[in-house]
Formats: structure tokens, sequence, C-alpha cells
């Protein structure tokens, strides 16, 4: 659901989104299942710092007794199978109503 609400976010909320010129070209060299660069392509970055949260639900896993719950969070990345990662923050100790965890 959210990958789909940021496709929309990105065009001014028509959902339509062009396609990168090297997988538009009649004769192209992209291969999404290949983990090889793409020619033509400059290679990114993206740093995400989670500095806290409010009001977090109790997550999977976690103690089901009590009113105070552990928090964490799972960070997923979509993309070409290169661009896929999945990442989650260290668990907040009893503190499920404004967790930091910078």
């Amino acid at each position: 659901m959210d990958v789909n609400f940021g496709k929309f976010q990105q065009n001014g909320n028509a959902g339509y989104i062009l396609k990168p010129s090297v997988m538009r070209e009649e004769i192209s060299y992209f291969d999404h299942k290949s983990h090889k660069e793409v020619p033509g392509a400059c290679p990114k970055a993206l740093k995400l710092t989670i500095i806290s949260g409010q009001q977090l639900p109790k997550p999977e896993g976690g103690s089901k007794t009590g009113e105070v719950i552990d928090p964490y969070v799972v960070l997923q990345t979509m993309g070409v199978p290169e661009d896929c990662h999945e990442a989650k923050t260290r668990t907040v100790s009893d503190n499920g109503f404004n967790p930091v965890w910078n």
C-alpha cells in the first residue's frame, strides 16, 4: 500500500510515472534480474536515520502481556534485486508511546 501511495505522490497524484530512459530505449541492456550496473545510470546512496516515533503498535513477536511495549522499526527498500534491502532498528524497552532511537 505504501509503495502505491508513493507512486501517486511522485507525479502530482496522477499515479503515472515515466520509465527511465534506459528502460524505454528500443535496444536496451537493462535486465531487472541482473546484478550488473546499468549503462547510463548513476548509482545513488540512501542514508536513513530513525529518530523517534509516536504511539507505535505492539510489534510482532513482542510480549503480549502488560500495557508497555518494546517497539522497533523495520525499513524495506524495493527495486531491482541489487536495491532490495531490509533493516531493523534496535528495540526500545518499555516505551511504546514516544520511543527514541538516536
